[in-house]
């Protein structure tokens, strides 16, 4: 689930910055928590050499409203 509030942050922030309007109306709206399209056995690949990137826990996203 961090991985979807990380993938979902970068894309709010992108939407953004493309001038749309983010605000906490609509961030209350979405969820990483996914409840569909869920692989019961699905694919777990872990690759020990993949280089992470670094987390910004200081992602302002929402304007005032």
């Amino acid at each position: 689930m961090l991985h979807n509030v990380i993938d979902m942050t970068k894309l709010l922030q992108q939407l953004k910055q493309e001038g749309y309007a983010v605000n906490s109306k609509t961030l209350a709206r979405i969820s990483p928590y996914l409840t569909e399209h869920l692989q019961r056995f699905g694919e777990c690949v872990i690759d020990m050499e993949q280089e992470i990137e670094p987390i910004s826990f200081e992602l302002p996203i929402a304007d005032s409203a």
